[in-house]
């Protein structure tokens, strides 16, 4: 073969594997729910940590996490539990006596220790819809005709002993929102609770828990807009920039100048506060499907720095198509999934380095939590996790 026919040979062969690549990164599906581990339980709430161990739910069972997948320890099995097969759990969470977790609307708990489960308040007509938390108890919504957020000291069982904390939220400080609703804000034991009237002063809901650190334990997807608080003050954010709850004066993110408002949103997940300075994800996309979008939908990715206090902002960084996509962002390094690996990105080097290689499927799953990246695979019944990855030591 002569080199010229060779060199002709050789393109089409490189041509048809780089087409082939870009073909199978444009055809999945790959939403990404926590960027960082901000929050005590994943936002698809089939992770959570008590900061000492991880627990997460894989194809009919809850695991405490060991070294790897295959060295962790089975809790509990959720399909003995529900009595189906056809049924999984929608939230866990963890305390460091107990699990809790809800299976169609059921709240139950399973004790670390005895590894005995129960089934809590079943004499309840509502449905339980989340469940969040710490160390000290779990923060649970409850549904009848409407949804209400209660508060339980971790161990008891007893509906008598909850603590409605919408009523809590009625002694609290009051503040006018930009909107036409009102803002309530009231410390409880170590937290810091947020709500608004938006449905009517009948109805307080409440919207976000804190940390006084800032770090956030409880988000109400239910709620008007997304909530940060930095150095104890609570702000909004909306798509036109964000607001002290107690002033009307919304600031702008410069660095979204550029970008079309209708081509992003925001989720809880897809922001945190981390060294006095707050973090948005970006998933730009064609709309109107503009939430972790599909990879034929996503224009690209990019990771956006706010100053709340100077107001500065800037685009740290952006992916030039719609692969590689941002799955987590902590202190200084960016994590890319492309052609089915895992790498770092060092923010102030620009160096890249390959962390995990993942197994091939056109639909997974990222969440983030306790310096970790749980992926998992889609699956029809149920949700299998296909790896863990450690984010750095910085």
């Amino acid at each position: 073969m002569n080199r010229k026919l060779f060199n002709i040979v050789m393109g089409i062969l490189i041509t048809v594997l780089f087409s082939g690549c870009t073909h199978r990164d444009k055809t999945g599906y790959y939403p990404i729910n926590n960027i960082n581990s901000k929050l005590s339980h994943s936002s698809s709430g089939i992770i959570c940590s008590n900061e000492k161990d991880d627990y997460y739910y894989s194809n009919g069972n809850i695991y405490k996490y060991g070294n790897s997948i295959e060295s962790s320890e089975p809790i509990v099995n959720t399909i003995e539990v529900s009595g189906s097969d056809e049924l999984h759990p929608t939230n866990i969470a963890v305390t460091n006596n107990y699990l809790y977790f809800i299976i169609d609307g059921k709240l139950f708990r399973t004790d670390l220790h005895t590894k005995e489960t129960d089934s809590l308040f079943s004499e309840l007509t509502g449905r339980f819809v989340d469940v969040a938390a710490d160390k000290e108890g779990i923060f649970v919504s409850y549904f009848t005709n409407i949804s209400r957020i209660y508060w339980l000291d971790d161990g008891k069982k007893e509906w008598d002993t909850v603590i409605d904390l919408q009523k809590l939220l009625l002694e609290g400080k009051q503040v006018q929102n930009i909107y036409d609703f009102n803002n309530y804000v009231k410390p409880f034991m170590n937290y810091l609770l947020l709500g608004d009237d938006y449905l009517g002063t009948d109805n307080i809901r409440v919207t976000t828990v804190f940390l006084q650190n800032d770090r956030i334990i409880f988000v109400n997807n239910g709620g008007m807009e997304e909530y940060f608080m930095l150095n104890r003050i609570i702000y909004g954010l909306t798509l036109d920039g964000y607001y002290p709850i107690d002033n009307s004066t919304t600031c702008s993110i410069s660095a979204l100048y550029d970008y079309e408002i209708g081509q992003y949103n925001w989720l809880p997940g897809h922001y945190v506060v981390e060294d006095k300075k707050l973090y948005l994800l970006v998933q730009y996309a064609k709309p109107p499907k503009v939430v972790n979008p599909h990879q034929s939908d996503s224009i690209f990715d990019a990771l956006i720095e706010v100053d709340p206090i100077t107001g500065d902002s800037k685009e740290l960084f952006k992916t030039k198509s719609n692969m590689p996509r941002i799955v987590a962002y902590e202190k200084g390094f960016v994590y890319l999934f492309r052609e089915y690996q895992i790498s770092s990105y060092n923010l102030a080097t620009g160096e890249e380095e390959k962390l995990a290689d993942l197994p091939e499927s056109n639909s997974l799953i990222f969440d983030c939590v306790n310096g970790k990246i749980f992926v998992y695979r889609w699956e029809t019944k149920y949700h299998g996790l296909a790896a863990v990855v450690k984010l750095r030591d910085q």
